[in-house]
C-alpha cells in the first residue's frame, strides 16, 4: 500500500526534527566534536567544534519508521536492518576512537575492512543459500537482457563489491556541510521507484525487469532514509550544526546498497551514485599515479578537496555537486525505461 510509505518517511523525519536539537546539545554538553584531519583545508578547522556522530539518530528514525510500517516477516526488511545496524556499529567504533584519543585514524584500515566485509558475507550468504532467493542470480543490465549466473560465486563477489564499496565510497564522500546527504537522498528516492516497479508483476512486466515478491516493503525503507536524511539536512545545511560521522556515511551506504542488491540493480548504482563513484575514483587515480611518478594529479582527494583547494566556495561546490547527482539519478531512471 503507498500509504505506509508516506508515513514512514514522516514518522523518519519528524523524529529527527524533533530529536535533532536535543541530539545537538547533548553532543556539544559531552563534547563529541568533529575530528579535523591535519591535511584537510585550512578552512575546516572552524568545523573543529561541530558536533559529530548524527548518524546515530539517523539509523534510529530508519529503524523506527521500518518497526512501525512494514512486515518484519519480509526477509528483505531484515536484511536491510542488519546491514543498517551492523554497519553503523563498526562507524560508531571508529567515531568513539577518534573522539575518545583524538586521533584522526580511529580503526585501523584493515579491521574496518575487517569488519565491513565480515559483516557484509554474513548477510550474503544468509540470502543465497538460507533464504535461496532465484532471483538473487540474476543481474539487471542497462541496455541489455538480464543475465542469469550459474555459478553463484560470481553474484556472492558483485554483492560484497557493491556493499562494502558503496558504504566506503559515501564514507570518502562525506566531507563537506551537506554534501553526501543530498546524493543519498536521490539514490534512496531511485530506488523506492525501482522497488515499486519490482514489486509489482504488471509494472515489472511493462519496465522488463525482474519482478521480485519481496521488494514492497524495501519502497517503505526507502521512504524511512528519504525522510531521516532530509530531517538531518535541516541541520547539516552550511554552516552546519552536525555532521553524521562514520556511523552515518557508513550507515547509510550500507543499507543503499543492500537495498541495490536485493532489486538486482549493482550496475544502475554506478549511475545513481555516480557522485560517489567520481570521489571514490580521484582517491584511487592519486594514490595509483602518486605510487608509480612520486607526483599528484589533483591537489588533493577526495576530489571536492581539490576544488576547495582552487578557491571554490563550499556552499557553492555543495549545491553543484548537488547538481551533478541530481541529473544522475535522472540519466539512471531513463535507463531503467530503457
Amino acid at each position: 500500500m503507498i500509504i505506509n510509505p508516506i508515513l514512514s518517511f514522516f514518522t523518519s523525519l519528524s523524529i529527527f526534527l524533533i530529536l535533532g536539537p536535543y541530539l545537538i546539545k547533548q553532543l556539544k554538553k559531552s563534547q563529541i566534536h568533529q575530528i579535523i584531519r591535519k591535511c584537510n583545508p585550512k578552512s575546516h578547522l572552524k568545523k573543529k567544534y561541530t558536533p559529530t556522530m548524527g548518524g546515530i539518530l539517523i539509523i534510529f528514525s530508519i529503524i523506527m519508521s521500518t518497526l512501525l510500517w512494514t512486515k518484519l516477516s519480509n526477509p528483505y526488511v531484515i536484511f536491510s536492518i542488519i546491514i543498517l545496524i551492523g554497519y553503523g556499529v563498526v562507524g560508531f567504533i571508529d567515531d568513539y576512537k577518534k573522539i575518545i584519543y583524538q586521533n584522526e585514524n580511529g580503526l585501523s584500515n584493515f579491521k574496518k575492512f575487517f569488519l565491513l566485509s565480515s559483516i557484509a558475507f554474513i548477510v550474503i550468504l544468509l540470502i543465497y543459500y538460507k533464504f535461496n532467493d532465484q532471483s538473487m542470480n540474476k543481474l539487471i543490465c542497462p541496455f541489455l537482457e538480464e543475465i542469469t549466473f550459474k555459478n553463484k560465486i560470481i553474484c556472492i563477489l558483485l554483492s560484497y563489491f557493491t556493499i562494502v564499496g558503496t558504504s566506503n565510497a559515501v564514507n570518502l564522500t562525506d566531507g563537506l556541510d551537506g554534501l553526501a546527504i543530498v546524493p543519498i537522498i536521490f539514490v534512496a528516492t531511485s530506488l523506492s521507484i525501482i522497488s515499486i516497479i519490482s514489486g509489482n508483476i504488471n509494472f515489472s512486466q511493462y519496465f522488463n525487469t525482474i519482478y521480485i515478491p519481496y521488494a514492497n516493503e524495501l519502497t517503505t525503507i526507502c521512504t524511512a532514509i528519504i525522510g531521516a536524511s532530509i530531517g538531518f539536512l535541516w541541520f547539516n545545511t552550511y554552516p552546519a550544526r552536525i555532521f553524521m560521522g562514520d556511523v552515518g556515511s557508513l550507515s547509510l551506504g550500507g543499507i543503499i546498497s543492500i537495498i541495490t542488491v536485493l532489486l538486482r540493480q549493482e550496475l544502475l548504482l554506478v549511475i545513481l551514485g555516480g557522485l560517489f563513484v567520481i570521489e571514490t575514483l580521484s582517491v584511487i587515480i592519486q594514490v595509483t599515479y602518486y605510487k608509480f611518478t612520486q607526483k599528484k594529479i589533483f591537489n588533493m582527494t577526495p576530489i571536492h578537496h581539490h576544488y576547495e583547494l582552487k578557491g571554490c566556495p563550499e556552499p557553492q561546490l555543495v549545491v553543484r555537486c548537488w547538481i551533478i547527482s541530481f541529473i544522475l539519478m535522472l540519466i539512471g531512471l531513463i535507463i531503467l525505461k530503457v
